[in-house]
């Protein structure tokens, strides 16, 4: 019977919180399969890297290393994107400033800024991450980027095509190469967001003329071996 409760080695997280984290019952009989079931709660929070819990005379022992936590998140070689972007692109992976830390959180923030650079057009793009660890338990995270060269379109291919010509599709496209006469254009750098809208841009077209079950089969992009050139392939099915 657990009349008391003893807890150790926790400094950010209070007492009470374990204590109700943990379900702790004053008078209750403990015993093995009720004190996994205490590991597993608290394991649950992610707010712990190892826990200990036993049963000493009537007194419940709790002993826990908490999780580091992200003190700061630090952007540096980024030009295309703004800080802020890259921020919230982690952020919405649940990445930020004040969440528990751990050793495979790296590999998912590089992930997700390779992701996030590939959709702007940048696939020779590279992400390197350091965990600076802190006093009391602090990480700090520094992200390196070297956003490297865009990847540009160099043809866009239009199939399934048979009522309207392809000269046309391609006319509402902002998507695709760039001609010698308009050095200005940036409409050979591929970005995910702007072909999307075009997907959309061509069904709004046959749906005005009339093609109410029109649908891209499939939108395809292909990288050159040297990462520099993008082929585009849209399948279009008419409905008709």
């Amino acid at each position: 019977q657990a009349n008391f409760i003893e807890i150790d080695g926790n400094v950010r997280i209070t007492n009470e919180e374990i204590i109700e984290y943990s379900n702790f019952e004053i008078g209750k009989v403990y015993n093995q399969s009720d004190i996994s079931d205490i590991i597993k709660r608290l394991f649950s929070t992610n707010l712990f890297t190892d826990i200990n819990v036993k049963l000493n005379n009537n007194t419940l022992i709790i002993n826990v290393i908490e999780t580091p936590i992200i003190s700061r998140i630090n952007i540096d070689g980024n030009k295309l994107l703004e800080s802020e972007q890259i921020i919230s692109s982690l952020d919405s992976i649940g990445i930020k400033k004040s969440k528990p830390y751990s050793e495979n959180l790296l590999d998912k923030v590089e992930q997700e800024l390779v992701r996030l650079y590939y959709d702007n057009g940048r696939y020779s793009s590279l992400v390197e991450i350091e965990a600076i660890k802190l006093e009391n338990n602090l990480v700090d995270l520094n992200v390196k980027i070297d956003e490297g060269l865009a990847s540009t379109i160099e043809e866009v291919k239009i199939i399934g095509n048979r009522n309207i010509s392809t000269r046309q599709i391609k006319s509402i496209m902002k998507s695709g190469p760039k001609y010698w006469f308009e050095p200005w254009s940036d409409a050979d750098i591929y970005n995910n967001t702007q072909l999307d809208q075009d997907v959309e841009a061509i069904i709004q077209l046959y749906q005005n003329m009339g093609y109410a079950k029109v649908k891209i089969a499939s939108k395809q992009v292909n990288l050159s071996s040297d990462k520099r050139a993008l082929f585009i392939t849209i399948s279009i099915d008419e409905g008709s």
